[in-house]
């Protein structure tokens, strides 16, 4: 069939109007009036190299409008549950530096009074820790942005000290300046600027990758960058095609601030603890974080929710969208581990999070479609832990059940595949459960997983899986253990009335300290070995006390906590042991069973093909 000519219409009489008047104007020397659409420029300056100050300043020329509604999110950004930076104050001024009338209207929210000025500059001053040599900038929460602006087409230009580079998503048009397409593209390309950046670049399919990390801690990157070319070639396997042309990974060390993973449109971003990468650890984090972000970006881009079926930014499917994603992100990093840096097998992932999934208050009580959708009544951070357990755990299940009905000729990976040649690219996207139920349908070729999406995803059932470890030629074995926790530990610690600042304990006789003789007035100076201050001011050494009561607690389980403190008019140390109540937690894990026939389709499971 011959190609259809796209449809063309010829220039209407407006637009002959308007050529033949911009032709006259030229004859006769005269300049037509500037384009009525708003430019924006938008601009962060880090002032100095070990200064606290940072800049960000938004310009927009062309305004016309009476009002301006600004919107500013500085205290919860797209890079994680809390701003990077701590904004002083919003400031709305002309080109001379004169304020400009601005109103807060709500949370977040200003308006301001260009009056007869067409030029509007927004800045934002922000504070930074002067002891790291870089910036990660999040956009959603560092610039202010005008909420109803016409269609623009941001400018990005960054100040930095001598030698600092720009690590991003964004297109560079020169040193030091870049583009987005819109607004909403550039909230959602986060900067990494800095002193000594390592970076690497590879290709794969002809698409370029761009690996850049801060200085700390000291690793060789190029056999990282090469263990996710890896990653990258095996994700390629599901769709055939990757989501955009370049792909940017931005990895932040910083051990004072909680670690986070988040997919962006063409990059993701990792906060990590430089304690816990290092060695194999650096070959299995970074990896699955990369995995992870990586399959997610291709559900942004070609399996999405159609909007009737997302409510507050939300989908009943979310449990598909986020946690299968990981399990099959998992059975990447899985694949192409080799050596020290293998992660936990398949199976003991699953039982991980099915573990995880029964500690949660929720499971049982409210539906994982109903969790999906926001209801459940629990804070969105315990939500998402929900939701993307929950996930992983239904992925495990939907893959085994799959490759069972039809005898390992098909595996999730075929209803991915599916749900992107039906709703994915510039298709309307997908109207929930009912959609992914019937595609799984349609590749098992019965309904005898009808059920199953009744009663454990529509439905509040817990998840079965007792009777899969037979096919896996295992058997799952439940325990309850405690669980040492160095975030636990320093919490009782605060309830006993001790402030982990100073270390000093409030007045009162807490059951902690019983049978010690430590009273009020005291200053607790280390526990298990490490300092105090230290514990309560950064992140890294909460996870060295972890590791320190874990291997007191497998030498001897009725082994205390010494901890160690000063008493005002008393040279030497106090001494004391600590029993505080850790408590269990319930977990599994996978026996094989002697003998046992494992079909040909659980044995491909198994051995992650």
């Amino acid at each position: 069939m011959p190609r259809r000519r796209p449809y063309f219409r010829g220039p209407s009489m407006l637009d002959r109007t308007r050529s033949l008047a911009l032709a006259v104007f030229l004859a006769l020397g005269v300049q037509p009036l500037a384009s009525a659409q708003p430019v924006a420029t938008y601009a962060i300056r880090v002032l100095g190299e070990r200064s606290r100050d940072v800049e960000a300043i938004v310009t927009i020329t062309g305004v016309r409008a009476p009002t301006m509604e600004v919107a500013l999110d500085a205290g919860r950004g797209r890079l994680g549950t809390r701003s990077l930076f701590a904004p002083t104050r919003l400031r709305a001024t002309d080109t001379a530096g004169t304020e400009l009338p601005l109103e807060e209207i709500r949370a977040g929210r200003w308006r301001v009074t260009p009056g007869s000025h067409t030029t509007v500059v927004l800045s934002v001053q922000l504070e930074r820790d002067p002891g790291i040599d870089h910036v990660l900038i999040d956009p959603a929460s560092t610039w202010p942005r005008w909420v109803d602006a016409p269609k623009l087409e941001p400018r990005i230009d960054v100040v930095a000290p001598d030698g600092w580079t720009v690590a991003t998503g964004l297109t560079q048009v020169a040193p030091m300046r870049f583009s987005a397409p819109s607004v909403e593209a550039l909230i959602d390309r986060p900067l990494l600027i800095g002193a000594r950046l390592v970076q690497s670049r590879f290709e794969t399919d002809g698409v370029a990758f761009e690996l850049v990390a801060s200085s700390a801690p000291p690793m060789e990157i190029e056999p990282l960058a090469e263990r996710l070319r890896a990653i990258a070639t095996r994700q390629l396997e599901l769709f055939h095609v990757h989501p955009f042309e370049r792909y940017v990974f931005l990895v932040q060390f910083d051990g004072r601030a909680a670690p986070f993973s988040r997919a962006h449109g063409n990059s993701s971003v990792y906060r990590l603890s430089p304690a816990r990468v290092g060695g194999a650890a650096a070959d299995t984090t970074l990896p699955l974080l990369f995995s992870t972000s990586l399959i997610r970006a291709w559900n942004s881009k070609y399996v999405r929710a159609a909007a009737p079926a997302r409510r507050a930014g939300r989908s009943e499917a979310d449990w598909f969208l986020t946690g299968v994603s990981d399990y099959r992100a998992y059975r990447t990093v899985v694949r192409t581990a080799t050596g020290d840096a293998a992660p936990p097998s398949l199976v003991d992932a699953m039982l991980a999070r099915l573990a995880r999934l029964e500690r949660h208050a929720a499971y049982g009580r409210v539906s994982i479609a109903e969790m999906s959708r926001g209801g459940g009544d629990v804070r969105s951070a315990s939500r998402t832990a929900f939701v993307g357990a929950a996930g992983f755990v239904l992925g495990f299940v939907l893959d085994v059940e799959i490759r069972r009905l039809t005898d390992g000729a098909r595996t999730l990976d075929d209803v991915l595949r599916s749900m992107a040649f039906l709703y994915g690219g510039v298709r309307r996207g997908f109207d929930g459960n009912d959609a992914i139920r019937r595609v799984v349908a349609s590749v098992v070729e019965t309904d005898a997983l009808d059920e199953f999406f009744a009663r454990h995803i529509e439905g509040n059932e817990p998840i079965a899986i007792e009777r899969m470890a037979g096919w896996l030629g295992c058997r799952f074995v439940r325990t309850e253990e405690a669980r040492p926790c160095g975030f636990r530990l320093l919490n009782a610690l605060r309830l006993a009335g001790v402030n982990v600042t100073t270390g000093e304990i409030a007045s009162g006789e807490p059951a902690l300290f019983a049978g010690t003789t430590l009273r009020a007035g005291d200053r607790v100076v280390s526990v298990c070995g490490l300092a105090l201050r230290d514990l309560g001011a950064d992140h890294r050494q909460v996870w060295a006390l972890t590791k320190r009561l874990a291997e007191r607690s497998a030498a001897d389980p009725s082994a205390g906590v010494p901890i160690s403190a000063s008493r005002p008019g008393r040279a030497e140390p106090i001494d004391a042991v600590i029993r505080p109540a850790m408590p269990s937690e319930r977990s599994y894990r996978c026996e094989p069973v002697d003998n046992a026939h494992v079909p040909a389709w659980a044995a491909d499971l198994l051995s992650n093909r």
